[in-house]
């Protein structure tokens, strides 16, 4: 789990360095993509939103062992809506292309660094590992 955290974060913190011009956007997706997270419903709840949505098997892929399977920026448009994207769009100074294209590459592997075990985390251990996530991105 540390070194997909890791991985994760040095990704970010790279466009950052670089002086990419969407490396803010991209830092404030991630940010968003952790309030989503420790947000009201949590992991779970993003759980329940992709299963609602036919999408099962992709997110159980995220939380279980073995590989994860892809998801397409059209399916975490579909998933999360366009207003959400729309708001997460605005949040981070992207274009909603941008917010579900990033989010199609992010939300596997965060999913899966949250779930290491194969088990969604409880309140307590969700916010200590996206503290840890957090940490490694300032």
């Amino acid at each position: 789990m540390k070194n997909l955290f890791n991985q994760v974060a040095g990704k970010v913190k790279s466009s950052v360095t670089q002086g990419q011009a969407g490396a803010a956007g991209s830092v404030g997706l991630m940010q968003a993509l952790i309030g989503m997270f420790s947000g009201e419903g949590g992991v779970a709840g993003l759980v329940n939103l992709f299963q609602d949505k036919g999408l099962g098997d992709t997110v159980a892929s995220w939380t279980g062992n073995g590989p994860n399977l892809p998801i397409s920026a059209d399916q975490v448009l579909d998933v999360l809506g366009k207003d959400r994207v729309g708001r997460l769009a605005q949040e981070t100074s992207l274009s909603p292309d941008a917010v579900t294209g990033g989010l199609s590459t992010m939300l596997p592997q965060m999913m899966d660094s949250l779930t290491p075990d194969g088990v969604l985390p409880d309140g307590a251990g969700i916010k200590e590992r996206l503290s840890a996530l957090a940490g490694k991105l300032l």
